[in-house]
């Protein structure tokens, strides 16, 4: 098989960045250039600046901003394109991760209109970077339509290996596989040109030239995803259980009338059990649909 591009992904915890004295290929760069802090502050790299001395040197450059749940998507969004704007990247990715964030619902739809938002600005390709149990549990939400960054480390890092996808992605289905890490593959920075201890290490899912080709295509942000609206019409009301099936315990109860959104319809156990976004399931037998609408703020 063709090989495949092989990158890293860069930010102050490497401390340095000399592509000279790399002894493995690097046909890109992706480098940090924006975080939202707990306390609501949002600011860029500290290293950016420094880092990017070396980073200039890579033929394909991309930077991401790493999103907080504590401050607005739009004003971080706004605070990113001010900040790359003084720079010469070719793409950017929204970094979807949990330390430090409230992680729900909400927050994959503050990385959908945060990808949104960059992509229609800059008209450059903007991905999705989450790991497997964020993107099961909330990423797919909203962000099922993006072009996936993804971290899946398997035991014994190796190159062009494929990885284990998540729900809603189908095999092949990603565009860049951050494959190795301090938790998996330490002590490698140095053959990278890092003065840090460790590095990331990524995937293209095709050569230096298909990424070439990809970047150059530029395609319109995905649609905001549809929700469904449902509204309880089983007097008095209507319990909603922790999974599909009248023996899981029941997590809270909804009056009726009560409006909410379905993101999901599972077959289980003799019903059609709708998946909440709040949580929880419900048997739809006893609700009705209201209506369907895109959300779009």
């Amino acid at each position: 098989m063709d090989k495949r591009a092989i990158g890293i992904d860069i930010s102050k915890w490497d401390v340095s960045f000399e592509p000279n004295k790399a002894t493995k290929p690097i046909n890109f760069i992706i480098q940090r250039a924006t975080l939202g802090f707990q306390s609501g502050k949002i600011d860029k790299d500290e290293a950016l600046d420094k880092l990017y001395e070396g980073v200039k040197k890579i033929e394909i450059r991309g930077a991401y901003g790493y999103l907080s749940s504590h401050s607005n998507w739009k004003a971080q969004a706004d605070f990113f394109l001010n900040v790359v704007k003084n720079y010469d990247y070719q793409f950017y990715a929204c970094d979807f991760e949990s330390a430090y964030n409230d992680m729900s619902a909400k927050f994959s739809q503050d990385a959908n209109l945060w990808m949104n938002y960059v992509a229609k600005e800059t008209n450059k390709k903007v991905l999705f970077y989450t790991n497997k149990s964020l993107y099961d549990s909330f990423g797919w939400l909203y962000c099922s339509e993006w072009p996936l960054w993804y971290a899946q480390y398997w035991n014994f890092p190796l190159l062009y290996k494929n990885p284990s996808l998540p729900k809603k992605r189908t095999s092949g289905e990603w565009s860049l596989w951050q494959w190795a890490s301090e938790l998996n593959y330490k002590g490698h920075s140095k053959e990278y040109g890092c003065g840090a201890f460790s590095v990331d290490i990524n995937d293209f899912n095709g050569t230096v030239a298909d990424m070439q080709d990809w970047l150059s295509n530029t395609t319109p942000p995905p649609p905001p995803p549809t929700i469904t609206w449902y509204k309880v019409t089983n007097a008095p009301g209507l319990n909603v259980r922790s999974g599909a099936g009248v023996t899981f315990s029941i997590k809270y109860w909804m009056p009726n009338g009560t409006r909410f959104q379905v993101i999901d319809k599972i077959n289980a156990n003799g019903y059609i059990w709708l998946k909440l976004l709040n949580g929880g399931f419900s048997a739809e037998k006893y609700i009705a649909a209201n209506k369907i609408f895109a959300e779009a703020e």
